[in-house]
């Protein structure tokens, strides 16, 4: 008999600031998951008044808003 596994891809939404904590941006985390959790997060987008800036951010802000995605999402 062979056994199935789970998997699947997601998301994770949520708002945060940047820019010395006083710009609000809205985060989308997309990943895939399976029986042992979650891999391949990513940053989709950064959402700054309706316009996605995630392409002028640094990729030190990138990894950090990743960071902070998937505790967010861990915690949940």
């Amino acid at each position: 008999m062979l056994k199935q596994s789970l998997s699947g891809v997601g998301s994770f939404q949520f708002i945060t600031t940047i820019g010395d904590a006083i710009e609000k941006v809205d985060i989308n985390l997309s990943y895939e998951w399976d029986e042992s959790g979650a891999y391949n997060e990513c940053i989709e987008s950064v959402i700054f008044q309706g316009v996605d800036i995630s392409g002028c951010l640094t990729e030190e802000t990138i990894n950090a808003l990743e960071m902070e995605a998937i505790n967010k999402r861990d915690s949940k």
